[in-house]
């Protein structure tokens, strides 16, 4: 799926060079100074979460560790004032 990603972020990037190169030399290099290379750290943090959510997505599309039973109980509750309100203790006298 990121591999599937990789394109639209290759355009990005290419938009994002253009505007630079668009503003005068003193601007982009301000700019572009707090920026430098991620540690090591950061690009495993940016990895795990990358692969974390690919796996939760997989895990979705696949019904893997889903509870079914909380997915389906909204069914049978009322989605309005009154249903949403049933049984929330704030609502009690």
């Amino acid at each position: 799926m990121v591999l599937n990603k990789q394109p639209a972020l290759a355009e990005h990037g290419r938009e994002v060079r253009s505007a630079i190169n668009q503003l005068p030399p003193e601007v982009s290099q301000a700019l572009l100074r707090e920026y430098g290379e991620p540690s090591p750290q950061m690009i495993a943090q940016a990895e795990s979460a990358i692969i974390s959510r690919e796996l939760a997505i997989e895990s979705a599309a696949q019904e893997a560790n889903l509870d079914k039973d909380w997915a389906v109980s909204g069914a049978n509750r009322r989605m309005d004032e009154v249903g949403l309100s049933a049984g929330d203790e704030w609502n009690e006298p």
